[in-house]
């Protein structure tokens, strides 16, 4: 089965477009290059939505990873054999043997060779333990130097939830709420990690928390002009109206909010 498309649309503009229009990357035919997702909050989903849209439309698509994923279906571990996939089209899902249950990143000059078979990668080069919300630590995220187009993703189900129960690596999130740059933030007004991470999150301390892990983070400066925020879950009116103040508290920043509903955004 496809996965369902993802509909996008920005701050200020309301009106729905499939994602790949909306990223505005490769107009005009089948998207080429590299594309890596780090954050959390739909990271999968989203991969593969952008990788089926981009086969549907003649691309020769490679989904990898750089850190470790769920195991998928039609997972292929052999770099010959994913060549050999790659010839035939569509979508290959491609992996180093990991854990039980997981498949991880494949040595740079395997996935070298790999990527020379594809017109597309779609990278997950951060993991997140499937929680909506991610502050990185300092080792993260891992994002290929070949990547064209950086997405930071983060989930909408995370606002109005406590960070304990929403956020990967939520004892980083705390280190940076509880520091003097913190200060006037709902969190910053405590010096108790334990007090801060039974709070919930609100769109500025998330706008924060995007800015000190993703946005300022040095590790990603070659990005900073080819990067998107993508507010993923924008699935209902609260949501949709919490993105909005999400945001305009990221000044200065590209912002798309995307939703994976069949619902039309015009028919709401």
């Amino acid at each position: 089965m496809s996965p369902a498309p993802t509909t996008a649309w920005t701050p200020d503009d309301e009106k729905g477009r499939p994602l790949w229009e909306a990223l505005g990357f490769c107009a005009g035919g089948p998207p080429r290059g590299a594309i890596t997702l780090v954050g959390a909050g739909g990271k999968t989903t989203l991969a593969h939505s952008l990788a089926s849209t981009a086969a549907d439309a003649g691309a020769r698509v490679l989904i990898v990873t750089t850190t470790k994923m769920a195991r998928e279906p039609g997972l292929i571990c052999d770099p010959d054999e994913v060549v050999e996939a790659l010839k035939a089209g569509g979508v290959v899902v491609a992996g180093a043997e990991s854990a039980p249950g997981k498949f991880g990143a494949f040595a740079p000059e395997v996935l070298d060779r790999l990527r020379a078979a594809a017109d597309l990668v779609v990278v997950e080069g951060d993991g997140s333990r499937r929680l909506p919300f991610k502050v990185p630590a300092d080792y993260e995220p891992v994002v290929p130097e070949w990547t064209d187009l950086l997405v930071i993703v983060a989930g909408l189900s995370s606002l109005g939830r406590p960070l304990s129960e929403i956020c990967c690596r939520a004892e980083v999130a705390a280190g940076l709420l509880t520091g003097p740059d913190a200060a006037g933030l709902p969190h910053g007004d405590t010096p108790d990690t334990t007090g801060v991470l039974d709070r919930c999150l609100d769109p500025r301390t998330a706008a924060f928390l995007l800015r000190a892990g993703y946005l300022d983070n040095p590790a990603l400066a070659s990005w900073a002009d080819r990067r998107v925020v993508v507010l993923n879950q924008a699935d209902d009116p609260g949501r949709r109206m919490l993105a909005s103040v999400l945001a305009g508290a990221l000044p200065g920043e590209r912002v798309l909010f995307t939703t994976t509903i069949a619902e039309s955004r015009n028919q709401r």
